[in-house]
């Protein structure tokens, strides 16, 4: 006698962080890493009901909405992205990995070029009773951004790819996206799932009118690990909002989000979140995201 499927929950109630302004009433805010000082609000807690795309009838995709969930299977075992950063995974993880990553995306995509640049590895095992305990500064936490903007993301491609290569890319392409590829590693995802965030219903949003910037001054460890990046850019509430999330994400499937595009509607707007249904013993999170900077033929 079979069993009864069970069916994917159809929403859960999720909790983040946002943009909440500056003590000085300056439209973006500061951090200074030597002393501590700041303009910047402790972040808005929102708590908003997230919707599971696996039970939309018309799921989001990338062409359409700048994301999408993709059944994806990678050749490395779990323990290559367990130790990613020791020498014979990290050589593994940028030849093998990143290939399958540029591939995946530029089928999805229909990318004409694509450069894998880096790869974050993730775990977050804090729950949520401990998220007063966090420094929002400098700890993994759930705040909504984007990883770049107009601004930024030139300044990282030179970085990633060497000034006069992406200043001839961007001569090429006018439109061009930062791609991330973000799996979880080893079990299904049961604490700390992806947010994307769907501005779509939002009227002409864009980074200048939606997103709050944090500039970090005399922070030279953060220059030499991402390049020059004069800002941080964190989401502003915004009614209009839909929420998205992929309950139990499993190894073999990963979100493609373009976390940078030129064209502000493909933007989106992620973080990790707390489910409010998540359980009392659900183990730690381990994820990898890969970056991969996409450039596209003229519509």
């Amino acid at each position: 006698m079979s069993l009864p499927q069970v069916r994917p929950p159809v929403s859960t109630t999720g909790l983040v962080y946002m943009w909440n302004g500056t003590t000085d009433g300056q439209d973006d805010g500061y951090i200074n890493t030597v002393d501590g000082s700041t303009n910047v609000k402790s972040s808005k807690e929102v708590t908003m009901e997230v919707e599971n795309v696996r039970n939309l009838v018309k799921p989001p995709k990338v062409e359409s909405h700048g994301y999408q969930l993709v059944n994806f299977t990678t050749s490395l075992p779990s323990e290559c992205f367990l130790d990613a950063y020791a020498p014979e995974n990290k050589k593994l993880v940028e030849e093998l990995y990143f290939d399958e990553c540029r591939r995946l995306v530029q089928d999805i995509t229909g990318a004409v070029e694509a450069f894998p640049y880096v790869y974050r590895i993730r775990n977050q095992s804090a729950d949520v009773t401990r998220l007063a305990d966090i420094d929002f500064h400098k700890d993994s936490a759930p705040i909504v951004h984007v990883d770049r903007d107009p601004e930024t993301a030139p300044d990282r491609l030179r970085y990633s790819l060497g000034s006069e290569r992406a200043n001839a890319l961007m001569s090429k392409y006018k439109r061009f996206a930062s791609i991330n590829v973000w799996r979880p590693i080893g079990t299904k995802v049961q604490k700390w799932p992806l947010l994307l965030v769907n501005h779509q219903s939002v009227v002409n949003w864009d980074y200048g009118t939606h997103m709050g910037r944090v500039h970090f001054i005399n922070d030279q460890r953060r220059v030499g690990t991402r390049g020059v990046k004069s800002h941080e850019t964190v989401l502003k509430f915004d009614p209009g909002y839909v929420y998205h999330y992929a309950s139990e994400m499993a190894p073999d499937e990963a979100w493609l989000f373009y976390a940078f595009h030129s064209e502000p509607e493909y933007a989106i707007p992620h973080s990790a979140f707390w489910d409010k249904s998540t359980s009392a013993d659900a183990p730690t999170r381990w994820s990898i995201e890969v970056r991969i900077w996409v450039f596209f033929e003229d519509r």
